[in-house]
């Protein structure tokens, strides 16, 4: 019953089919070590070593069934003929150096197969996890791209 009125994407590159079912099959098997290796790639902080092995598995768990479920509605979206874009201008959101949007200019325009309208803001540095490195910049985006609607 909320109306919608701007849609943010961050940080998230739509993978071509074939790398989503690679992705689905490594992601069944993931175990926490890889996880933890991602997370220090992507973020730079070790914070996950700290996590304790009482919480390894559950971490794991959660990780797998997100990744699971967001990588199968990526696959349905990318692979229906019928996908109807959302009516809701959205802004994709992307660091200049985060390594996990490399090619970002020329990509970022396969999301027009989800959303009708589309734009781009880039954040000057901020790496993958920008909204927690960078969220007074990430802030005044949404702020003044809502402040359009009022």
């Amino acid at each position: 019953g909320t109306e919608v009125r701007h849609l943010f994407l961050a940080g998230k590159l739509l993978d071509p089919v074939e790398t989503i079912h690679e992705n689905l099959a490594y992601t069944e098997t993931i175990e926490f070590p890889e996880i933890r290796a991602f997370f220090e790639q992507w973020s730079g902080a070790d914070v996950l070593d700290r996590l304790g092995e009482r919480y390894e598995d559950h971490m794991a768990s959660i990780f797998r069934h997100d990744s699971l479920e967001a990588n199968r509605f990526l696959l349905a979206g990318r692979q229906s003929s019928t996908l109807v874009p959302v009516d809701v201008p959205c802004t994709f959101v992307v660091a200049t150096d985060d390594s996990c949007t490399t090619g970002y200019a020329d990509r970022y325009a396969d999301w027009r197969s989800f959303v009708a309208e589309l734009d781009l803001q880039e954040l000057d540095g901020g790496g993958h996890f920008f909204t927690r490195t960078r969220p007074e910049q990430v802030a005044g985006l949404v702020a003044r791209t809502l402040g359009r609607y009022t």
